[in-house]
């Protein structure tokens, strides 16, 4: 995520940063990661776990340092309150996951909706 002054982000100034963005460009624009799920840790693959667990997992990592956070995340929360949430924040979208659901590879049946 790229959010300059405002603390929004700005999904036109990461475009431009793609593919291979020169030094000054890097320099004015900074990008945070924001990560909402964990396959693997080092070698260990974690997508036949729970999403729940990846969650717990994901957390306890100190992203901070690497310029990294984790996003927000809502449970027991109505969908439609979630949605205004995203869209006030101008996020692009959410991500819906099952608590109890394992990754499924790419083509594969979806446990998730974005």
């Amino acid at each position: 995520m790229i959010a300059p002054q405002s603390a929004r982000p700005d999904f036109g100034m990461l475009q431009r940063r793609m593919p291979w963005p020169s030094p000054p460009l890097l320099a004015l624009a900074p990008v945070t990661l924001i990560a909402f799920d964990l396959l693997q840790i080092g070698t260990r693959k974690l997508t036949g776990n729970p999403f729940r667990q990846r969650r717990m997992l994901l957390g306890s990592l100190d992203l901070a340092t690497a310029g990294a956070i984790v996003s927000p995340l809502f449970t027991g929360e109505e969908a439609p309150d979630v949605l205004a949430v995203s869209a006030d924040r101008s996020y692009e979208g959410v991500v819906l996951k099952r608590p109890a659901s394992p990754t499924a590879p790419a083509d594969g049946p979806p446990t998730g909706s974005k």
